[in-house]
């Protein structure tokens, strides 16, 4: 059912219920704050204004976190003989870099804890 849907509360309109939060909005449109005080952000609860900009890093953070629940982030080593490997890991999970040295191919890659057995071996 709905219940092992993950939720996140998003609290819109904080800089009207938390006016002394001192939020503002630059010209350069990028989003400053000023002494915050807007309650922490929780696992599924986070506090935005649209208006400002305010606490959407917190929400993409939060967003970020419940979207990679049960990944991790690996260094990889993949001797050139195995370099099908490299392609396993494309399809298995997010690749975040790739180098071609001496010693083989060493991949930086974000991947499901159930597919990590499977690349076991090529751990740095």
């Amino acid at each position: 059912g709905a219940g092992d849907i993950p939720v996140i509360r998003v609290m819109n309109k904080s800089d009207v219920a938390f006016p002394d939060a001192g939020f503002r909005k630059s010209n350069s449109h990028d989003f400053g704050c000023q002494d915050s005080h807007f309650p922490e952000p929780r696992k599924d609860r986070v506090w935005i204004s649209a208006r400002t900009g305010a606490g959407l890093d917190d929400l993409l953070a939060a967003i970020d976190e419940v979207l990679n629940a049960g990944s991790v982030t690996c260094t990889f080593r993949i001797p050139y003989a195995e370099s099908g490997v490299e392609n396993s890991l494309r399809r298995d999970g997010l690749v975040h870099s790739v180098a071609y040295g001496e010693d083989g191919i060493t991949v930086e890659a974000t991947i499901e804890k159930p597919f990590l057995a499977k690349y076991e071996q090529y751990l740095v």
